[in-house]
């Protein structure tokens, strides 16, 4: 089996199933303490919105250089088979 049909159809499939496995995960239930008993307080923890931004850079810094390799080897040859078919289509020409 190759590698690309392993791959998801695109990157919002990959970017919408990291968000909903992020909803999945909700933060934990703490029983209530009274204020003596609680520990110092902590950063505020980073909402699922924040975190699924922070992972959106991520990917998109990821996938860009591989788009970009992919364009460069492949944008050509289909620009130059699209206007092929154009022309003929709009000559009426068949060969």
């Amino acid at each position: 089996m190759s590698p690309e049909a392993e791959l998801p159809q695109s990157i919002d499939d990959i970017m919408a199933s990291i968000r909903a496995s992020l909803a999945d995960d909700g933060p934990p239930v703490v029983p209530a303490q009274s204020a003596a008993a609680r520990p110092p307080a902590l950063p505020p923890v980073p909402s699922v919105a924040d975190i699924s931004a922070s992972l959106d850079d991520v990917v998109r810094s990821m996938v860009g250089p591989m788009l970009q390799t992919w364009l460069d080897t492949h944008l050509p040859e289909i620009v130059e088979r699209v206007t092929h078919e154009e022309i003929r289509r709009l000559t009426g020409r068949t060969d």
